[in-house]
């Protein structure tokens, strides 16, 4: 359980970094919104492996090995965001932060599992 709450406020860090990136972009009409929040999903990934590394699996492993799957982890789930998203606000008319919301809810759970179970597992455990 303890783990899990290093992991929500870590990604709330990630969560942030993304809606200021989401936000002004779309704000200041540079791009789409659901570009807007493939950015800023990416703007938040940088913040995130680093939290989630440290301070939230406390991981051991080399960064040559972590890295490597985070970045797949994430771009699986950099896919889904903008699906969900897509889907939402396209389709759906939702607000945008509304939208963006939901698929942040939905990522939030995926990535909780599979990076505690494979990206960040020690490798000791494998």
């Amino acid at each position: 359980m303890r783990t899990f709450i290093r992991y929500f406020f870590a990604g709330l860090a990630a969560v942030g970094v993304h809606y200021i990136v989401l936000v002004i972009l779309v704000e200041m009409g540079a791009v789409n919104a659901t570009i807007a929040s493939a950015l800023g999903f990416c703007a938040g990934v940088m913040v995130n492996y680093q939290l989630q590394y440290h301070w939230t699996f406390r991981a051991t492993g080399p960064h040559s090995r972590m890295l490597p799957r985070y970045l797949g982890v994430t771009l699986v789930t950099l896919g889904i965001n903008t699906g969900i998203f897509w889907f939402l606000y396209e389709l759906l008319g939702l607000f945008y932060p509304l939208a963006q919301a939901v698929a942040i809810g939905v990522v939030f759970f995926i990535n909780f599992a599979v990076n505690r179970r494979f990206t960040f597992k020690s490798p000791v455990t494998q």
